[in-house]
């Protein structure tokens, strides 16, 4: 193993975490691509003189500015999300993969599950405990900042959304 890097370990070790991570840097490239494509499109439409200017107008350069914010956010937080993937720990790693197998395997019945050993009760109970004392505040802290990381493919699709409205309107 003397020629296998650490990048090539990571990606045997965590392959669906490094999917997600390149998933999220790919879905960034595309996001500022698309906010370049629209930035050029609303060239269109704003170059307009002031009596040439309808509601209309204004109507269409709206969509096209608030597409173009969404897609830069979008940009921005795929971006955001990539890099904070690279930058997990193994135990990190190991944790989000961990994570990421159990919610991609196939459930079991009840039935074909082995019984839980008192150990393994205690550590269900102890950890149920630990949740429920969870104050309010980190609930909401660990929800925004999951909701803000993987968020940016919705905001895509809203801004491309908001690009073809605005297309529409302007023919």
């Amino acid at each position: 193993m003397p020629n296998e890097t650490p990048t090539t370990i990571v990606e045997a070790q965590y392959p669906q975490v490094k999917s997600v991570e390149s998933g999220f840097a790919i879905l960034g490239l595309a996001a500022t691509f698309v906010a370049g494509v629209q930035a050029q499109v609303m060239t269109i439409s704003i170059n307009t003189t002031r009596k040439e200017q309808t509601i209309k107008i204004c109507f269409i350069n709206g969509l096209f500015m608030g597409g173009l914010i969404l897609d830069l956010v979008a940009s921005f937080l795929a971006f955001l999300t990539a890099r904070w993937l690279q930058r997990l720990s193994a135990e990190e790693r190991s944790k989000l993969e961990e994570i990421f197998t159990d919610k991609s395997s196939p459930r079991k019945n009840d039935e074909e599950q082995p019984a839980i050993d008192e150990q393994e009760l205690q550590k269900q109970q102890q950890q149920q405990q630990q949740q429920q004392q969870e104050d309010l505040f980190d609930r909401i802290l660990h929800f925004w900042l999951s909701f803000s990381l993987f968020s940016s493919m919705p905001l895509l699709v809203l801004g491309v959304m908001c690009m073809a409205a605005g297309i529409g309107n302007m023919f």
